[in-house]
């Protein structure tokens, strides 16, 4: 009998699994290439029927058995390449819409992303507007920064939506050390749901107690940190004996000089010399912080020493080429963040007006006022 030789292929069945190979891989990219363009379109609400049928169209175009089978493989794989691109390019419909970018395939979602368009405030900076934003989705809080005594605060809170999708204040909450003397009268969460460009409001008020700083964090419903006020609370109750109670306040401007190339970096600088009081007779151990801002947008910061007798400090503040030939209103502060103890925090602000002439060859005086 003879032996069967078992490694002898059979020539039929290895040219049908050839055959198989093109259609199912036309029937894998088909399918595919459909599911991609579905997802793509299907992100905009009015291209839903067109992601339809696309989708349904062509996994059977491209797997369908017949004739051109490499040239419907090869348009397959072009399919999938457009549509991978437009949906990690951020072209897809929906995206450019409202900002999110869904898709079958994993990536970044922007939605999480943040983008604060502002600076928080400090010592030598004016309070500012603070906008949030997740994708579509923002928020632009002002003040960031809010000075409170019993007579009142200096402003109301604004939120307002910015972005195209819905924003909504869900909740308040104070923290810090003088948070048990802050209340707040809003709005803001009865006003339900904000649309493009709608504000609400947010009334702060201030029990008597002893000065100190605080924090409102406005909760919203952004996947990030909630929105954070920055509060200062004035002094109301003086120790009984009085002895080392301040009061700090400016005299008016004695001068105002302009020194080119005098600042420390070799710029231009403005000096407004201008005394700092104490209503009590014995000095300040320390020196007192102070702050000045202008409409256009010059600012600076630093430290002076109390006044005794003539004596003035001077406050600077550094100037480029555009800054001459204009008129600057500057509001100068004392202890801008409001840590010393005083009586009277009231009068702790003066506004004072430069006129700027063209840019001096030497040092000289320049014209100012107090507003």
């Amino acid at each position: 009998m003879d032996a069967i030789d078992v490694n002898t292929a059979d020539p039929q069945a290895e040219t049908q699994q050839k055959q198989a190979i093109v259609p199912t891989l036309l029937s894998v990219v088909g399918s595919v290439a459909g599911a991609l363009v579905a997802s793509t379109f299907s992100e905009s609400p009015s291209y839903n029927w067109i992601g339809a049928i696309l989708g349904a169209a062509l996994p059977p175009l491209i797997a369908v058995a017949g004739p051109f089978s490499h040239l419907r493989l090869t348009a397959g794989f072009l399919v999938i390449g457009v549509a991978l691109f437009v949906t990690y390019s951020g072209f897809a419909v929906q995206a450019r819409v409202t900002g999110s970018a869904t898709s079958i395939l994993p990536g970044p979602d922007p939605k999480t992303t943040s983008s604060v368009k502002s600076i928080a405030p400090t010592p030598t900076s004016s309070p500012t507007v603070l906008v949030t934003c997740e994708g579509q989705l923002c928020i632009r809080v002002t003040p960031i920064l809010l000075h409170c005594s019993n007579d009142g605060c200096d402003s109301d809170i604004t939120v307002k939506s910015t972005g195209t999708k819905v924003l909504r204040v869900t909740g308040f909450e104070f923290e810090g050390a003088a948070a048990g003397r802050f209340h707040q009268d809003s709005n803001c969460v009865d006003a339900g749901p904000l649309t493009k460009n709608e504000t609400c409001t947010i009334a702060v008020r201030l029990d008597p107690g002893p000065a100190g700083t605080a924090r409102l964090r406005i909760h919203q419903n952004l996947k990030g940190p909630a929105s954070l006020v920055a509060l200062v609370a004035a002094g109301a109750d003086p120790p009984s004996d009085g002895g080392d109670t301040q009061d700090l306040s400016f005299s008016t401007v004695s001068s105002c000089q302009v020194d080119p190339g005098g600042a420390s970096n070799g710029g231009d600088k403005l000096t407004i010399s201008v005394a700092v009081l104490n209503s009590n007779d014995q000095n300040l151990a320390q020196l007192v912080p102070f702050s000045l801002t202008s409409d256009t947008g010059l600012n600076g910061g630093g430290n002076a020493q109390v006044s005794t007798g003539s004596g003035s400090a001077p406050m600077t503040v550094a100037l480029g080429s555009a800054d001459y030939s204009q008129v600057h209103h500057f509001t100068l502060t004392l202890d801008p963040e409001g840590k010393i103890p005083e009586t009277n925090e009231s009068n702790n602000s003066l506004e004072v007006r430069v006129d700027l002439p063209t840019r001096p060859d030497s040092p000289s005086d320049v014209p100012c006022t107090t507003n």
